[in-house]
């Protein structure tokens, strides 16, 4: 940490910079640590780790810090926790029932298809009839009632995490099984996208400047985490006053949050 002319001290980006480089333990002692832009941590088995007594005092939003938007009343944080990378879809996978765990998959192309150990998702995608829709809300909402955010073919409306124990031509075997079938009538597709694993926050708390609340929808976002596409990884033990909002959790599987 930098010392400044005050009792905090500067939460040094650097420190977390280098080792998520490769992976390792940043530990921040217990004191008072600004923290006044945002730390992005997109590698794996990077560990951010406090003590009793650790304090990162917040003085900026989101709204100070990048500009007014209505997003930071829903996402956005002072520490990030995302992948960098893009999305492809390895193919599309076939008729399948609820709780199976080996899938048919027409790949897009053969010479880049889903490799053995490799976590990918399964994505669903709605029709034109709303069939996925009546099977996840059941028939007792007529289809009317769904909103047109929700009927568009053109957005995931399930996703789910797996990994990949073997492959052989167009039949993959998964683990864990699938959470919900696959019918000839969804576009379902199996895609390659980053993942951020075996991180880990513990023992960190978030002091925010003590003003009132702008209002719903308003919020300057006084906002501690945003973490997406996380597995296998833990947020613990965090603690926050004056937030906005505290944890924001998207896209992920097999990860503990907890106090």
């Amino acid at each position: 940490g930098i010392p400044v002319q005050s009792p905090d001290w500067l939460l040094d980006r650097d420190d977390i910079d280098a080792v998520s480089l490769a992976g390792g333990i940043v530990r921040v002692p217990a004191g008072r640590w600004i923290l006044d832009e945002v730390v992005n941590i997109s590698d794996d088995r990077v560990q951010v780790v406090g003590e009793r007594g650790t304090v990162l005092v917040c003085p900026k939003s989101l709204a100070q810090i990048f500009g007014p938007n209505r997003n930071w009343s829903w996402s956005g944080g002072l520490l990030r926790l995302a992948p960098e990378g893009s999305t492809h879809v390895l193919g599309r996978v076939a008729q399948a029932s609820d709780g199976a765990d080996v899938l048919p998959v027409e790949w897009s192309d053969p010479t880049v298809a889903a490799r053995s150990g490799e976590w990918v998702q399964l994505q669903w995608y709605n029709d034109k009839e709303d069939t996925l829709l009546a099977w996840l809300y059941g028939q007792g909402i007529p289809p009317s009632k769904y909103g047109s955010e929700f009927r568009g073919e053109q957005t995931v409306r399930i996703r789910t995490w797996t990994r990949v124990v073997s492959v052989e031509g167009g039949r993959v075997k998964i683990d864990p099984p699938l959470p919900a079938p696959i019918s000839d009538a969804w576009r379902v597709e199996m895609v390659r996208t980053p993942s951020l694993q075996q991180v880990v926050l513990r023992d960190l708390r978030f002091e925010f400047p003590d003003v009132a609340h702008a209002g719903h929808l308003k919020e300057p976002g006084y906002n501690a985490i945003q973490a997406t596409r996380l597995l296998q990884c833990s947020i613990e033990r965090i603690t926050t006053v004056n937030a906005d909002s505290a944890v924001f959790l998207g896209n992920s599987a097999f990860t503990t949050v907890r106090h």
